[in-house]
């Protein structure tokens, strides 16, 4: 025989436990409410937007853009702003108790938004306050730091064309002596060229005269005089190449600003409301679970005694 249940019996059931419906169910409602309004700690979040700004490669050379850009890009900067090298200066600089780079880490988030140069930042934490310090500092200290990385780089970067620069201005002195003393040998007068070898323009000046009396040379030593003049043309531009790189190197250094590279569009801000515990979203969590529990434990009940009826 089977077992029917109808609606009055279900209305019944409820109402004779009504009392019990309601005190669980307002008991477990007001303790979550109250728990997560006086014993939960509440946790902030600020937020900070960053642009990283490109470089012109029209003022500046392949060789330099190429590293600046690498610099200076998001993708670089967002694996930066999370770097223990930066969070320990921002640590170091905030002198904070209780704080170092790795719990500053932990608390950071940094997304790179989706085909654009903006760097989204947000950083949690207890103390709405001292989280907006700890943000605009990570800010500050990752812009002083890419400057400083960079000056570091153009400064050798410069010091090493300089010295390549030298190099070929000894090997060019060299072979300058070496044509003068063939010339010399040759019965023709010497030419000094090195104003002419070193201009941008890499033209030996030579006038109509002298070039009659290389005319006057055997084919032998034509050939002699066009190889060390070939030698002396790659020397130049060599020498050209990197003492333009070093002169631009210094420019760069007097006047490339990391600063102009970034702008903040949204500064770190001090957070009014926490984003947890969200006391009315565990108060409903806590009155649907009471209501549920008692409304559970209710039925259970009444099956417990009218089976007990049924065994009698």
């Amino acid at each position: 025989m089977e077992e029917e249940i109808s609606l009055k019996e279900i209305i019944d059931t409820l109402l004779k436990g009504i009392k019990t419906i309601v005190i669980v169910t307002l008991v477990l409602t007001l303790l979550a409410g109250a728990f997560s309004k006086f014993f939960l700690t509440p946790s902030y979040e600020t937020n900070a937007t960053i642009l990283v700004n490109s470089v012109n490669q029209e003022d500046i050379s392949g060789e330099y853009a190429s590293y600046l850009n690498e610099a200076v890009s998001p993708q670089i900067m967002q694996e930066r702003l999370t770097s223990l090298d930066l969070l320990t200066r921002v640590a170091d600089k905030l002198d904070v108790e209780d704080l170092d780079a790795r719990d500053i880490q932990r608390n950071l988030t940094v997304e790179l938004a989706e085909d654009s140069e903006m760097i989204d930042m947000t950083y949690s934490g207890t103390d709405p306050q001292q989280m907006q310090e700890i943000l605009n500092t990570v800010i500050d200290e990752s812009i002083d730091y890419t400057s400083e990385t960079i000056t570091e780089r153009l400064t050798t970067l410069t010091e090493d064309y300089k010295q390549q620069a030298e190099v070929e201005k000894e090997s060019l002195d060299e072979l300058l002596v070496e044509y003068n003393d063939i010339r010399a040998t040759e019965g023709l007068p010497t030419i000094v060229i090195m104003d002419a070898v070193t201009s941008s323009s890499n033209q030996f000046v030579i006038d109509t005269e002298e070039i009659q009396e290389f005319d006057t040379l055997d084919r032998n030593k034509q050939v002699e005089f066009e190889k060390i003049n070939s030698k002396i043309t790659s020397l130049t531009n060599m020498y050209n190449r990197y003492y333009n790189n070093y002169e631009e190197g210094r420019s760069l250094l007097d006047v490339y600003q990391v600063e102009n590279k970034f702008s903040i569009l949204a500064q770190p801000y001090e957070p009014e409301n926490p984003v947890s515990p969200n006391v009315m979203l565990n108060t409903a969590i806590a009155f649907v679970l009471g209501l549920m529990l008692s409304v559970g434990w209710v039925f259970l009940r009444e099956y417990w005694k009218e089976a007990s009826k049924t065994e009698k």
